[in-house]
């Protein structure tokens, strides 16, 4: 037990950030809805919020390389159909 506390020490970073009233205000009224009043709330939000947004990158990224393949695919029947083409057109 000692060494998970002392891992979560060593881990831990703290931030401190300046925002708008609007902003904060936003970041407040969601934490308090999804973690009510707990200690962590905001911790909680934001790291919830970044984990969100990097699987949403994430997601996002898988994406545009599957498209690529595909495009790559295509390109490649593309130039066999033009080369099989030219070969019974000669």
């Amino acid at each position: 037990m000692f060494w998970f506390i002392l891992f979560l020490v060593i881990y831990m970073g703290i931030i401190t950030i300046s925002m708008d009233k609007e902003s904060e205000n936003i970041l407040r009224s969601t934490a308090k809805m999804m973690y009510g009043s707990r200690k962590d709330a905001l911790s909680k939000t934001i790291v919830h919020s970044i984990t969100k947004l990097r699987n949403e990158r994430n997601e996002a990224v898988q994406n545009f390389m599957e498209l690529f393949m595909k495009i790559v695919s295509l390109q490649l029947i593309y130039k066999s159909v033009c080369s099989f083409l030219t070969l019974i057109m000669n």
